[in-house]
């Protein structure tokens, strides 16, 4: 069955990028912008979006999605997320393939073990050999990696332009200050008169929104060891 279907990056099949935004909203809803910016983060290195297609006749059908990112703290390590599968293709097996092809393609980047987390899947993971372990990090995409390497190349050059800035800062405050007391000194207080009648009452209490939060729910965290 294998042979049917291919995994392949979405940064290299990008025309497919909105039935991948409609397939994760079956499962998990978010806005079309949020959704397609997170999925054009996917790249050669992480975070990475991966699609298991099925081509036949020059016609490519979209059968799932997964989605690797780095593990903070353990870099032989790979975090996976998004799993999911068409739901007129589930009880097929095909989520079974595609975490091994997913599992080949962490272990061909270099990659020894895979970490998830799961709230309502346990059973199907531990069938794909994965078993329960303590939580880990993610690092969320390319905007956090970024982040990073702005503080540690930018630090000098961001002190010096906070200092001016502080300064100048400092220079306008003091002038407002300046002009504020000398027009206070020439400008007469003007009396306050109220328009609005004292018997309107005051306006209703704001309800606190009501938010329903299942307590019963328990985020499993699992790994699986790449051989």
């Amino acid at each position: 069955m294998s042979l049917k279907y291919k995994l392949i990056p979405l940064h290299e099949r990008f025309q497919l990028l909105d039935k991948c935004c409609e397939l994760l909203n079956t499962e998990w809803k978010k806005s079309y912008g949020i959704r397609s910016r997170s999925l054009n983060q996917s790249c050669d290195s992480l975070p990475c979006n991966l699609l298991m297609i099925h081509e036949e006749q020059g016609n490519t059908s979209l059968i799932g999605h997964s989605r690797l990112t780095e593990v903070i703290g353990e870099p032989t390590s790979i975090f996976l997320t998004s799993v999911i599968i068409q739901p007129s293709k589930r009880g097929l097996g095909l989520g079974k393939l595609l975490m091994s092809l997913t599992e080949q393609y962490a272990l061909n980047m270099g990659y020894t073990t895979v970490c998830l987390s799961t709230e309502d899947k346990l059973e199907f993971y531990i069938k794909c050999g994965y078993v329960e372990s303590g939580p880990v990090e993610q690092c969320v995409g390319k905007q956090l990696q970024n982040k990073i390497l702005q503080l540690k190349n930018g630090t000098s050059h961001s002190i010096q332009s906070n200092a001016h800035n502080s300064t100048s800062q400092l220079m306008e405050h003091n002038s407002t200050n300046q002009t504020l007391e000398h027009n206070n000194s020439t400008v007469q207080p003007m009396e306050h008169t109220s328009s609005v009648s004292p018997n309107i009452p005051p306006p209703p209490k704001l309800k606190m929104l009501q938010t329903k939060i299942n307590k019963n729910m328990r985020k499993f965290w699992m790994r699986k060891v790449l051989t």
